[in-house]
């Protein structure tokens, strides 16, 4: 049954299937090149790949085995049509590693030098992959067999009404992205603090696509997903981007009793920090002096802040939390009082 279906292969046939085995095989390698500055592969453009082979190979020897030779020519078009549509992405997938390679912006990531999305990559890439699509869909229309104007014209107009239609529900996030990468506001690897209505969460800049924005948590270390257009919603700040050398100017606010001295305060502050330095390499920026400032003089306490200066804003919640287990172990040495008092209602009652 093989040797007969081998036998009564065409010429065609066979370089087709020379060519799908082949690309099934370097599919990996060529994948890992396209993506070798990548922060993250994606896998679902290989799985693309090996699927189109695999389909190929089975349509090919399919029609030799169960179909008709009336059937060959329709066959033969939509592989050739698959085969359109893998070298489409192909082409789009080299031109972007180009794109990427000539205006992103290469870093140091924990594994090797990982290349970021800049405006003009993201920029170039989209009209890039806009004129690689209808080349593509042009391409396909041909082969399949709708040469005529009104039927090619009906298979292009489909398309149009299609992507009019769902514009509302891609374009803001679309457009949205180009604006946050143009504004340079922040880029992959910086920690934000994000506020809505709900509060304000602390994150890292995982990855910024083409229609949303990849965070992670960093208090909860789980990733976040957040449209561009929404994001451009939220009051965004860069906790990455200094507006000095010194680094971060990071507070820490504690209530204080009254009564207690401010010297004994600055103190507990002094010893705290060198608490908090001592032992591992700190993410406190020791060099420069701390600051203690009252911030509000509250009916129970006094609100003290803690100020110092701090670069490693990836463990910032780390930071904070040393700091506070440094203040709140040292204060029960000191008696310095952190608690403020519950508000009694004495009610009299008259026998």
């Amino acid at each position: 049954m093989l040797s007969k279906v081998l036998a009564g292969l065409s010429v065609t046939d066979v370089v087709i299937l020379a060519v799908n085995l082949f690309l099934l095989i370097v599919s990996s390698w060529l994948f890992r090149w396209l993506h070798q500055f990548a922060v993250k592969e994606e896998k679902r453009f290989l799985n693309y790949f090996r699927v189109v082979n695999v389909l190929c190979i089975v349509l090919i020897l399919f029609n030799r085995m169960f179909l008709s030779k009336d059937a060959n020519n329709h066959v033969i078009n939509i592989v050739a049509a698959l085969l359109i549509s893998y070298a489409a992405v192909l082409a789009y997938q080299v031109t972007a590693f180009f794109l990427q390679a000539r205006f992103g912006k290469l870093r140091e990531g924990a594994t090797g030098p990982v290349s970021h999305e800049t405006y003009h990559s993201r920029v170039l890439k989209i009209l890039s992959g806009i004129l690689i699509f209808i080349l593509a869909v042009i391409a396909i229309v041909q082969t399949l067999g709708f040469s005529s104007l009104l039927q090619a014209g009906g298979v292009l107009g489909f398309l149009g009404v299609f992507l009019a239609l769902t514009q509302g529900s891609w374009a803001p996030d679309l457009i949205g992205g180009l604006i946050l990468l143009n504004s340079n506001i922040f880029e992959e690897g910086d920690v934000l603090e994000i506020t809505n209505g709900g509060g304000t969460i602390c994150v890292l800049v995982f990855r910024t696509k083409l229609f949303h924005t990849e965070l992670l948590n960093v208090v909860d270390n789980h990733r976040v997903m957040i449209s561009n257009s929404k994001i451009r919603e939220f009051a965004v700040h860069n906790l990455s981007k200094f507006a000095s050398a010194k680094g971060l100017r990071e507070n820490l606010r504690f209530n204080i009793a009254y009564g207690t001295d401010a010297n004994a305060i600055r103190e507990l502050f002094s010893a705290a920090l060198e608490d908090a330095t001592q032992g591992s390499p700190s993410a406190i920026e020791s060099q420069y002096a701390f600051e203690a400032r009252v911030i509000a003089t509250g009916d129970d306490a006094v609100e003290w802040a803690l100020y110092y200066y701090t670069k490693d804003v990836k463990n910032l919640y780390r930071t904070r939390q040393l700091l506070r287990e440094a203040v709140l172990k040292l204060s029960a040495k000191r008696d310095i009082s952190l608690a403020t008092p519950r508000l009694l209602q004495v009610n009299n009652v008259k026998n």
